[in-house]
């Protein structure tokens, strides 16, 4: 089901993006509004010829242009007692796609709890704990580094595959394996999957900051 139609039917899940988004504007960060960046997809999108939902949630994350990316599981529960609310939370590296962090909390019964405030109050039980571990998730990178995701292509018309052999004796692919390992962070990659005109890298370790102070 598309994203705008999920919003326009369901009050309850724009609210729980906005109670979210909310919550980390008091906390300080700048964040992206969900359905600003959800509008210039749909129309930056309507120019691609692919529009299936894994490329339109590609599309949508890199959009973005955030560092991290918040994903929002919520519900509420009513009955004769009262009302629960629950929301989970995990937060992503945009550029590797790893998880940072992720919580999740349910409130007590409310008599007279409308959705609303009860997901506010679920956000507040884990909001803190969230920011916690995403600030730690980032303090490793430090050591570890930046995760990078690499895909190295060659069109269908072009006279070089991955297989053509380099000046060095080495299949392409080879080649570009021994250039990674020789410039990631201690070695550390990983290769998803190699074809004759595709390569995936989807782990690359890259220091977090070079000797020049760019990041």
């Amino acid at each position: 089901i598309p994203y705008r139609e999920i919003l326009q039917s369901s009050v309850d899940y724009r609210t729980a993006i906005n109670k979210v988004q909310d919550a980390f504007v008091e906390k300080g960060y700048e964040i992206k509004d969900f359905v600003a960046v959800l509008e210039a997809t749909e129309k930056s999108m309507l120019m691609e010829s692919n529009t299936t939902v894994d490329s339109f949630d590609k599309n949508l994350i890199n959009n973005s242009g955030a560092d991290v990316y918040v994903v929002v599981d919520a519900g509420f529960n009513t009955n004769p007692e009262g009302s629960v609310g629950s929301i989970g939370l995990k937060a992503y590296e945009r550029s590797s796609g790893n998880i940072l962090a992720s919580k999740q909390a349910m409130t007590q019964r409310y008599r007279k709890g409308l959705y609303a405030d009860l997901y506010r109050i679920a956000i507040a039980q884990i909001i803190d704990d969230l920011l916690k571990d995403m600030t730690l998730s980032y303090a490793k990178k430090a050591d570890k580094g930046n995760t990078l995701v690499l895909r190295v292509a060659t069109g269908s018309d072009s006279l070089t595959d991955l297989n053509t052999m380099t000046s060095d004796s080495l299949p392409l692919s080879d080649a570009l394996r021994l250039w990674i390992r020789k410039n990631a962070l201690n070695g550390r990659f990983h290769v998803q999957g190699s074809m004759r005109d595709l390569i995936i890298f989807d782990q690359i370790q890259v220091q977090s900051k070079s000797q020049e102070g760019y990041f």
